[in-house]
């Protein structure tokens, strides 16, 4: 666990956060060369980028401290200490998409076409992001007794039953999955034959990855039926892209 990678002086490099950019940066560059196939400009993904990093952050951040609210509630300051990680990926994701809708509609852009040049490159920064999950130590796994087990130093968030014991790298196999998804959603793209089809298999694959992975995860607590927020908001997810992509499937194109 490497939360803080190096210093210059006074001044630390966090590697959440230097992940974060880095996934931000690989997202937008590959959404960029993939609008140019579309005939899309470059400035409006530059654009979108910006609006979406901010929107996903700050509905990514909402969504983690809903979920922990009594740590917060105790420990109030640590709402704005992004340094430590934190930031709930599906809350994230609802509130670009919210995000993506209004931009689209303000320039009178096709936001599926949109949808399906952003939606490959989501994955790849979900891929890289999670490696900044892994280095902050945040997001672990259920104890362990692979060799693949990993111990996390103690974190304030963290039970006590988790400390100094092998854990999964659940951050690793996430990171692992997305970038499978993210060459897959690429490959889609390229033989797309319906507006809105590659981010609706986006809208299938990520969630029903991650309710799977989401059974090695140490730190989301069980909510109905024995499962997840996360689980559950994955069940919800997957049924919209099957509807989704039945829909888009049906016509030669979909508008909204």
């Amino acid at each position: 666990m490497y939360p803080v990678l190096f210093k210059f002086g006074n001044i630390s490099v966090y590697s959440y956060g230097l992940m974060l950019s880095l996934a931000f940066l690989a997202a937008i560059y590959t959404a960029v060369r993939r609008a140019r196939i579309i005939n899309i400009n470059s400035q409006v993904i530059l654009d979108l980028g910006l609006v979406v990093i901010l929107s996903g952050i700050i509905g990514a951040r909402i969504f983690f401290i809903l979920l922990n609210l009594d740590f917060y509630i105790n420990n109030p300051v640590q709402i704005i200490r992004l340094d430590k990680g934190g930031l709930a990926v599906f809350g994230g994701v609802l509130f670009s998409m919210v995000t993506v809708s209004v931009f689209c509609r303000v320039r009178k852009i096709n936001v599926w076409d949109i949808a399906d040049v952003i939606a490959p490159s989501i994955a790849l920064g979900q891929a890289i992001g999670r490696i900044g999950c892994f280095l902050n130590g945040c997001c672990w796994g259920v104890p362990t007794n692979l060799p693949c087990g990993v111990i996390f130093r103690h974190r304030e968030i963290m039970p006590e039953e988790f400390h100094c014991i092998p854990l999964h790298p659940v951050q690793l196999y996430n990171s692992f999955l997305n970038l499978l998804i993210f060459f897959i959603l690429t490959r889609i793209f390229s033989k797309r034959r319906s507006k809105g089809e590659v981010f609706a298999f986006y809208l299938i694959l990520h969630p029903f990855m991650r309710f799977w992975t989401e059974f090695l995860r140490g730190d989301n607590g069980k909510a109905f039926f024995n499962l997840t927020v996360f689980q559950l908001v994955s069940i919800f997810l997957c049924v919209l892209g099957i509807v989704m992509l039945c829909v888009v499937k049906s016509r030669k194109s979909f508008h909204i």
